[in-house]
């Protein structure tokens, strides 16, 4: 092969370079990165082993992924339910769902009222089928039944 034939092959990424890129973005789960590059077409071993040096690197981390996606949905004005079965889709390990969710324990309650002041405003005295609206509606954004029954 003559140096201008070499010249001509496209520029193949390896799977180390493209993590690299797609984490540059923002952060990802494994289980999200590993879907990626997976369907970039390359290999599982390779895949594996990127996914591994970045971890060492401290380049991916689940748990650092896990308190992003929690401060960014809670800015939304999400409930832990609804956090919770978002990370799991997104392949977060369960006890890594729960430390991160925990830390936001003492902050629920006040931001299911602070969604409902915001959709409903501040009204008195409602009837039941507005309650029962209400209600649905904080279910919907995944707060528990029990912190909505404390602000209802």
């Amino acid at each position: 092969m003559t140096v201008s034939e070499k010249d001509k092959r496209p520029f193949q990424k390896t799977a180390w370079m493209s993590a690299q890129a797609i984490l540059s973005r923002r952060e990802y789960s494994k289980f999200e990165l590993y879907e990626k590059l997976s369907q970039k077409g390359f290999e599982s071993s390779e895949i594996e082993k990127a996914i591994s040096e970045l971890q060492h690197r401290g380049w991916q981390s689940d748990e650092r992924f896990c308190e992003a996606f929690v401060r960014f949905r809670i800015q939304k004005g999400q409930g832990p339910q609804k956090i919770q079965f978002e990370l799991k889709k997104k392949g977060v390990d369960l006890q890594i769902i729960t430390s991160v969710l925990q830390m936001y324990d003492a902050q629920w309650l006040q931001l299911c009222e602070n969604v409902l002041e915001k959709k409903y405003g501040d009204s008195g005295e409602i009837s039941f089928e507005e309650k029962a609206k209400r209600l649905r509606f904080l279910n919907s954004r995944g707060f528990p039944t029990d912190i909505i029954r404390q602000i209802l």
